[in-house]
């Protein structure tokens, strides 16, 4: 059996809405800053449970730091919104200074629905990352389950062409069973059904039997199985 050949990393395109996120981190001194960014790639890049210690942290650093850009726009906004309720409970006794509080108030107003409108917008970074990091995942999940099916059926297909087809070719062994063996082998080839009908006798029959149309629908068995296995070699270096 082939040992599993080495998976090669691709580079992750799902994850723009946690940089964004961070770089939005006003608040994050700029070293922090840049290791975090720096992390995602690995840190989310990895399934949540192959992460090592490391790779978890910085999971959980860059979500106190995008809570953070949250809280700091609510605040932003509960301020502002706490100084308009200032100028509502005054207007009684500011008659005099109406337009100006007024005006005040239409200005408050605006500072208060551009920093709920951030808000919004940092809510919805920190749900897109989400959703991003959850694609990611299943992404992965999905492609390591196809590598690891290529690599189990190309390591099977190998051992049948070096055991029991060899083994029909040169007349080792019992034909019946190494017939028997190669057949769950067939399924997915799509063979001519000339040569699945041809395959029980000739396959059955000894080495000294055998007559040039018997070596011609073995040889050609072995091309069908081993143009599997370059297949399947290709899918393996390409995941």
């Amino acid at each position: 059996t082939i040992a599993p050949a080495a998976k090669r990393a691709k580079a992750d395109p799902n994850l723009t809405g946690v940089i964004e996120a961070l770089e939005q981190a006003a608040g994050l001194p700029e070293g922090c800053r840049r290791m975090l960014l720096a992390c995602v790639p690995h840190a989310f890049g990895t399934p949540s449970e192959e992460r090592h210690a490391s790779q978890a942290e910085a999971v959980r650093m860059i979500g106190e730091a995008m809570q953070g850009v949250e809280t700091t726009l609510k605040e932003g906004a509960d301020t502002e919104s706490d100084k308009v309720a200032d100028v509502e409970a005054s207007r009684a006794g500011l008659q005099a200074a109406l337009t100006e509080a007024e005006a005040t108030q239409a200005t408050a107003a605006e500072e208060v629905k551009a920093k709920t409108a951030l808000v919004a917008g940092a809510a919805a970074v920190a749900a897109s990352a989400k959703s991003c990091l959850q694609d990611a995942e299943e992404a992965r999940r999905v492609g390591d389950t196809e590598f690891l099916q290529a690599q189990e059926s190309k390591a099977t297909l190998e051992a049948g062409i070096e055991s029991d087809l060899q083994a029909i070719i040169e007349g080792q062994g019992e034909p019946k069973h190494h017939y028997e063996a190669l057949l769950p082998l067939l399924t997915g080839l799509g063979l001519d059904d000339s040569l699945l009908n041809a395959l029980p006798s000739t396959c059955k029959k000894t080495a000294a039997d055998r007559g040039s149309f018997d070596t011609m629908v073995l040889e050609q068995l072995g091309t069908c199985l081993r143009e599997q296995v370059s297949k399947l070699s290709k899918t393996i270096e390409e995941a």
